[in-house]
């Protein structure tokens, strides 16, 4: 497709109906390894705890699939089985799919270059698991751009489209089976947690989406044919948009222009039905086939409701959220950055209130708030903080930091997690800490 096709809005919408949603945890389940080679160790034979593992298929040789495994424990083995106990991966990108990967047998590994055991095949790991979807997903209030509203129901009407929603979305045009909009999907989630280790990226009022959309068997737009199937739905009222699927980031408009990307992987789904919204003359419903790739908690609403009212002004607002909120907070701090401001220079000290560091989580928030004020980034992990040191986050190395309270935080974190931490920033030369 053109270039300039890629990633243009597709719209704005008021709600994003299934986006705050709480998915379980994956549950421990059983694993079997069948037709194992032996080992020289007698890999199985007794019961052995491994955590993170990861299966390997390989076709002559060359590896072509992954799939990784958490909290992996050795039950028992017999016959050429090994039983294992487990979970999949927390976040969906990582999880099996519902049928095993064609290959010529699995290795079994802590990483890529470590194997524990050969096996031809696996039991128990590649089939669905409903309990992990997420809900499905409804886009209310939506106002196409002109181009996504012919895609959706022809050439487009001449409203006046109000300018009342909160969120948008971005979109390019493209043609995906639901195999590549999967692979597609597992590549955009992998690249967004690169993303999110290492630096910053962006709903009351507006908010935006970022990704694809195509017609099936229609690149061009939306001909006779495809309206004709996009008709009337006769118990409803509603458009039914045939074959017309989306690829899309999702980022919001806060009230006062500010854009805050959600820095979830986005929505992959067929566009199932279209319909007049209530909200206002030219606004649609758009009903999706299947929920957003990855979902953001429920109890995580106010506070981007809060965010989104207006930008944080004073410092700690943090500290009274408990662990998971404080992740949360940390999102809004890394998708409300904007890059390109200038470091601040090398020498400046910055002042890190402790008290309340009771978790990494803490830290952060205290850290990006000691160096770039109330909701600052500088990190949400090590590898994130790392990348902040490096430049182009606020602050030029060297600097120094005085870590007040830091006793809390060694009491909380351990003093092998705590000295990991102070040895990452003073690493180079870059920081001094004084901790008080």
């Amino acid at each position: 497709m053109p270039e300039d096709q890629m990633w243009r809005p597709l719209g704005e919408c008021a709600e994003i109906v299934g986006l705050f949603a709480d998915v379980p945890a994956p549950r421990l389940e059983r694993f079997t390894l069948v037709d194992c080679e032996p080992t020289a160790d007698g890999f199985g034979s007794r019961p052995q705890w491994l955590g993170e593992v990861v299966l390997e298929t390989f076709i002559h040789g060359v590896a072509r699939h992954d799939t990784w495994l958490d909290d992996v424990s050795v039950v028992g083995a017999a016959g050429g089985r090994i039983e294992l106990t487990g979970r999949v991966g927390e976040q969906r990108h990582q999880r099996p799919g519902d049928e095993i990967p064609p290959g010529e047998g699995f290795r079994l590994g802590p990483d890529y270059d470590t194997t524990l055991v050969r096996c031809r095949s696996v039991e128990g790991v590649f089939r669905h698991r409903p309990e992990l979807d997420t809900p499905p997903v409804t886009l209310i209030g939506f106002r196409p751009e002109p181009w996504f509203l012919e895609k959706m129901t022809g050439p487009a009407p001449q409203h006046h489209l109000a300018g009342r929603t909160r969120q948008e979305a971005r979109l390019s045009i493209a043609d995906q089976d639901e195999a590549s909009r999967d692979d597609a999907a597992r590549d955009n989630a992998r690249q967004d947690d690169a993303a999110r280790d290492s630096a910053g990226q962006d709903s009351t009022d507006r908010g935006k989406a970022n990704g694809k959309a195509g017609r099936d068997g229609d690149r061009d737009g939306c001909g006779d044919a495809d309206r004709d199937a996009a008709d009337r739905d006769g118990t409803d009222g509603g458009l039914v948009s045939d074959g017309l699927r989306l690829a899309a980031t999702i980022e919001a408009r806060a009230a006062d222009g500010r854009r805050i990307d959600t820095l979830v992987s986005g929505i992959f789904a067929d566009v199932r039905t279209v319909r007049a919204s209530a909200l206002g003359d030219g606004l649609f419903d758009v009903g999706l086939g299947v929920g957003a790739y990855e979902t953001i908690p429920t109890a995580a609403r106010p506070l981007w409701d809060t965010w989104l009212a207006a930008a944080p002004t004073e410092t700690g607002m943090w500290r009274a959220l408990d662990p998971r909120l404080r992740h949360e907070w940390l999102r809004l701090a890394l998708g409300s950055r904007r890059s390109g401001g200038e470091d601040r220079p090398a020498g400046a000290t910055y002042h890190l209130d402790g008290r309340q560091v009771t978790d990494l989580d803490g830290f952060y928030c205290a850290i990006g708030e000691a160096v770039n004020g109330p909701g600052g980034y500088f990190g949400w992990n090590l590898d994130a903080l790392d990348d902040c040191l490096c430049g182009g986050f606020g602050a030029s190395t060297p600097f120094t930091l005085v870590w007040g309270d830091a006793e809390i935080a060694r009491r909380a974190f351990g003093a092998e997690e705590f000295g990991k931490l102070v040895a990452l920033l003073t690493e180079r030369d870059r920081v001094t800490v004084v901790l008080t």
